[in-house]
């Protein structure tokens, strides 16, 4: 009697486990469906700038680190966290702030604000807080605003620029910079946008981020 109850237990909680599986599916698809404008420009963006094309593996190694914090997710204590109801509201007003100011990046921060607010709605903060690591990798994936990309873009070039007459005037080369141009009197070098080192800087810091978390060691090492 007691096997056939215990079997009837374990069937009742495979049966809500699927129930919740197939509820938060229809809730991460409706979430991707609201923000669908942002991400499919996203997605674009990853396409069309090389300093992104690695945004196909966020999403990816994202799952990877989930996947490690299985164990110690399984023995947290989740109960539902009302208060994840206000950061999914934050993230409701940024799909609405970006959509009518036609700043997608504000949807796609929206998104991820999103995800986290249900979430820690979910599980609670204290298992939210446990998988912190695959939430904050997903911000990798969001390209910067282009004014503040081209700003940086920018100021990366001059430096490279002033870096380029140090070492030439250190080699006893004789050189005149005038903001990206660097003229040698024969002829001028133009230090191109490629050059900001934008194109390495973006996948470096993912991957930089990655190592921290996997590094078996120190927080000051990791940092």
């Amino acid at each position: 009697m007691n096997t056939h109850n215990n079997s009837v237990a374990t069937d009742e909680r495979s049966a809500i486990n699927w129930v919740a599986v197939f509820s938060a599916l229809l809730v991460l698809l409706a979430v991707l469906y609201a923000f669908r404008d942002g991400l499919q420009l996203m997605v674009t963006w990853w396409e069309e700038w090389p300093e992104y094309n690695h945004g196909y593996l966020i999403p990816v190694v994202a799952a990877y680190i989930l996947l490690l914090s299985a164990n110690d997710f399984r023995s947290t204590v989740q109960t539902r966290a009302w208060s994840g109801l206000i950061v999914v509201g934050l993230g409701l007003f940024l799909l609405v702030l970006g959509e009518l100011s036609a700043v997608y990046t504000i949807i796609q921060y929206g998104f991820l604000c999103t995800l986290i607010g249900l979430v820690a709605y979910s599980v609670g903060w204290s298992s939210t807080a446990v998988v912190w690591a695959p939430l904050a990798y997903l911000f990798f994936m969001i390209p910067l605003p282009d004014f503040l990309y081209k700003n940086l873009s920018n100021e990366l070039q001059l430096l490279s620029s002033q870096f380029g007459v140090l070492f030439l005037r250190l080699v006893g080369v004789s050189v005149f910079l005038e903001g990206n141009v660097i003229d040698l009197g024969v002829f001028k070098l133009q230090v191109a946008e490629a050059c900001s080192g934008l194109r390495y800087l973006f996948p470096l810091m993912s991957f930089g981020f990655l190592c921290a978390y996997l590094y078996q060691g120190k927080t000051w090492q990791k940092i």
